[in-house]
């Protein structure tokens, strides 16, 4: 989700290591709000 919106905003720009894991950590955290689980203890 977060992947594809970045990837249109700016197509030619690839994501180095760092910000692959980092995007990872953030669609999990937006999948658990999503389902209404309580996010502030899994970081």
């Amino acid at each position: 989700m977060l992947q594809e919106r970045i990837e249109k905003a700016n197509p030619r720009r690839k994501l180095t290591g760092e910000e692959t894991k980092r995007l990872a950590k953030l669609e999990i955290i937006a999948e658990k709000l999503k389902r209404g689980e309580n996010v502030q203890s899994s970081c």
